[in-house]
């Protein structure tokens, strides 16, 4: 049996919060980057969680990952969820 040790993100430190001002609506999000289990320990992935809070719509979550044209694509998005508001989020992803 191979003893793997486990290795801890300290999250508190990986994310960031992003002010969204749009149309007279203010609001914030919280980026997260996901990361995956390795053999190593986590390793980060280029995707993220996001939790957005909205203030006609309530708060929600969903993840943005890049397609294979490097494009951001938010995944399991409410349906309300305007691009304008991605693009809020992914232009303040560090590159």
């Amino acid at each position: 049996m191979v003893k793997r040790s486990i290795s801890v993100i300290d999250y508190s430190k990986e994310g960031f919060k992003v002010k969204i001002q749009s149309e007279g609506i203010k609001t914030y999000a919280y980026v997260n980057p996901e990361f995956s289990h390795e053999e190593e320990g986590l390793k980060p992935t280029d995707d993220y969680f996001i939790y957005l809070l909205h203030p006609k719509y309530g708060s929600c979550h969903f993840n943005l990952e890049r397609n294979k044209k490097n494009q951001w694509t938010a995944v399991h998005a409410p349906k309300w969820l305007e691009k304008k508001i991605i693009k809020a989020i992914t232009d303040e992803i560090p590159t």
